[in-house]
């Protein structure tokens, strides 16, 4: 599977993709590539985790994450529960203003500074979350 179609299903059926996830390897390519805009507010916090720790030892010391929510998804909860994941893996993590522009309404998070003595090798052999 192309990374591109991996992130076509996982926003298109975010709650099927169950416990399939690629490499880290796989996924940090992907991201650099192509960029995302990963159903954060859909996983519970434990995934948001387990995918965040894939990502930050492929990003450089001094690396930008962003990543977006819609205005709407704060409802969801998990909203929270990302900003704080962000904070304890990076340096600094802002948030911008609502885009109202933006169909449906959203706001990015901006997480600079990967701290990676954070994320032990161990993340590999980790299986992933069952469920979103």
């Amino acid at each position: 599977m192309s990374a591109w179609m991996f992130f076509k299903d996982a926003l298109r059926f975010p709650l099927q993709m169950g416990a399939i996830l690629p490499s880290s390897r796989f996924l940090a390519r992907a991201m650099v590539d192509h960029g995302s805009g990963l159903p954060w507010a859909l996983w519970r916090e434990q995934r948001q985790r387990f995918v965040l720790d894939l990502l930050l030892p492929h990003l450089a010391p001094g690396a930008r994450l962003v990543t977006f929510h819609y205005l709407h998804s704060r409802m969801f909860g998990r909203v929270s529960a990302m900003r704080g994941a962000l904070r304890e893996r990076f340096h600094h993590v802002s948030d911008s203003r609502t885009v109202w522009a933006n169909f449906p309404p959203a706001y990015v998070h901006i997480a600079e500074g990967p701290r990676l003595d954070h994320v032990s090798g161990a993340h590999e052999t980790r299986r992933p979350p069952n469920g979103p």
